[in-house]
């Protein structure tokens, strides 16, 4: 499966370049997707908003806002979603954003 982000709604500051820059991390959560939830609930799918507080380029907040999803393995990839991005560089911006990510084991929007 292909993990993307597919907007960029509840932006603040130079939320355009964040946006770009976080594009180029999909690897990293799609891999928290597999690994994390797909390994222990096949059926796992949804939405995920996460919110980003970004500082000179780098995350220094995300937490989890909304999902769509429940059940097994829902923990465990949030929270490698989360160790994820909050290892970022996302340019030079400074910006506070809420990036949805959708994840199924078909296609991802």
């Amino acid at each position: 499966p292909e993990v993307r982000p597919v907007g960029g709604e509840g932006a603040r500051g130079d939320a355009t370049e964040v946006g770009q820059s976080a594009r180029a991390y999909a690897p990293q959560l799609q891999r928290c997707y597999v690994d994390e939830g797909l390994t222990r609930n096949p059926r796992l799918a949804g939405l995920v908003r996460l919110a980003l507080e970004v500082e000179g380029g780098r995350v220094v907040a995300a937490r989890v806002v909304d999902r769509s999803w429940a059940g097994a393995g829902v923990a465990e990839t949030e929270s490698c979603l989360l160790r994820a991005v909050r290892g970022w560089r996302l340019g030079g911006s400074t910006a506070r954003v809420t990036l949805p990510f959708s994840f199924t084991s078909g296609a991802i929007r």
